[in-house]
């Protein structure tokens, strides 16, 4: 892959086969997050891959890019770093004007537009833990989901509830299929059907 790159000029996006499940927010090379329709016949035309968020490219090919469909952002890149500074072995950009580039990911700036994208098929067991239900699979191999004699949260007559705390202890009483996050001061109570749609709270917005 890395070869590929220094002989030509693509921008390369590193993804996994094909997903397992349409998992609706999940990105995909050729569209990020879409909906769940949208996600299932992705999945049932087998000719769609993951986005695994792993990119190998050449800074100046990716500027070209950002240029060429987001000049805004390209412009304030191109200032902050004008009025950066080194320090020791390491360059800050200017924080003012770095902090005005829009928040957009290189997926929705470039990725989606570029035609000079190549895909390389990595299989190699990679799960996007993008969200508490990425996050709650990873976990069902190391902890278990039910309460056990080492797990200090107290649940009655409450299934499928997973809590996951860095402080207090929870207690649940006559409520299913919940997740539970607690951490520092903020406190998280999410039915397990609505996992993916996190991200609408405003208090994910800048986590």
């Amino acid at each position: 892959m890395v070869g590929l790159v220094r002989s030509t000029r693509y921008v390369l996006a590193l993804a996994s086969p094909a997903p397992p499940a349409p998992l609706p927010r999940s990105g995909f090379v050729q569209v990020e997050k879409p909906d769940e329709a949208r996600a299932r016949e992705f999945l049932a035309s087998g000719d769609y891959f993951w986005n695994a968020g792993i990119f190998v490219l050449r800074a100046g090919t990716y500027l070209d890019e950002l240029q060429r469909h987001r000049p805004d952002m390209a412009k304030l890149v191109v200032e902050a770093a004008k009025a950066g500074a080194q320090e020791g072995t390491v360059f800050r950009p200017d924080p003012a004007t770095f902090s005005a580039i829009d928040g957009d990911s290189i997926d929705y700036a470039v990725m989606e537009h570029t035609e000079m994208a190549a895909m390389v098929d990595a299989d190699m067991g990679w799960s996007d833990i993008g969200d508490f239900a990425g996050l709650e699979a990873a976990r069902d191999d190391l902890e278990p989901q039910s309460a056990s004699a080492s797990d200090r949260h107290e649940r009655v007559d409450a299934n499928g509830v997973r809590i996951i705390s860095d402080g207090p202890r929870v207690s649940i009483l006559g409520v299913d299929d919940v997740m539970v996050v607690v951490d520092g001061d903020e406190v998280l109570v999410v039915s397990r059907d609505r996992l993916q749609d996190v991200g609408k709270l405003d208090g994910a917005k800048n986590q």
